[in-house]
């Protein structure tokens, strides 16, 4: 615009141009990375990927629940099989079968030599009707009965039983080391079906191997216990 120019009535007033600048510099000033770029496509939680990932954490989860129960469903078969009515028939669960008069008794070993109890011979008579009376073996017998004593028992597996510190020992100790791994095996799957991840089993085995001490001399300290008992009374 020309100096001293005045505009006409009614026009907009020009304004002047202002005057050219320094050129911008092209490194101070760098275009902003869009929102999650550093993040691979679908890896988020709300992406296909963190789907898939939810899926697979539930079904682990579902897979280690299963694996819980059939863990411990296991161990009470098990311990029903094996030691389980003989530690009953110990115990005194349900009414006494008959009575054995004993014949003789002597010092029983196990397959490798060792010491485990008392084992007499004697003529059984049941007190269910119809069972005919046979020879049987009171297995560790509470003492070393003389010729002729009759003892009360109950039966399991073909044998009898009565309450003995022995009996006590030898069967707790059997229980125990049947159940400690199983129940350790299901608190770790336990753990695991809580958190969805596979969990550390270090800690699990060093605790196994705790129980099955433990294990071990609580069925010796029940086994003395018994033993002063039935020696008393």
């Amino acid at each position: 615009m020309p100096p001293g120019w005045i505009p006409p009535p009614g026009a907009a007033p020009r304004l002047p141009h202002p005057a050219p600048g320094p050129a911008p510099d092209p490194t101070r000033f760098r275009p902003r990375p869009p929102r999650y770029a550093s993040a691979p496509v679908g890896i988020g939680l709300h992406g296909r990927g963190g789907v898939v990932r939810v899926g697979v954490r539930g079904l682990g989860r579902g897979v280690a629940g299963v694996g819980v129960v059939v863990t411990l469903a296991v161990a009470g078969w098990l311990m029903w099989v094996l030691p389980g009515p003989q530690m009953g028939a110990v115990l005194g669960f349900g009414p006494v079968d008959g009575v054995v008069s004993v014949n003789r008794c002597y010092e029983a070993t196990d397959a490798e030599g060792y010491t485990t109890g008392t084992d007499c011979t004697g003529w059984y008579v049941p007190r269910r009707p119809g069972e005919a009376a046979r020879e049987i073996v009171l297995d560790t017998a509470a003492d070393e009965y003389r010729r002729g004593t009759e003892v009360e028992v109950r039966t399991a597996r073909g044998r009898a039983y009565e309450l003995s510190g022995s009996a006590v020992f030898n069967f707790g100790t059997a229980g125990g080391l049947l159940l400690v791994p199983f129940l350790t095996l299901a608190a770790w799957l336990f753990a695991c079906a809580r958190s969805g991840t596979v969990e550390n089993g270090d800690g699990y085995f060093l605790l196994s191997l705790v129980g099955l001490f433990a294990a071990i001399v609580l069925a010796a300290v029940a086994g003395i216990l018994v033993g002063i008992g039935t020696a008393v009374f």
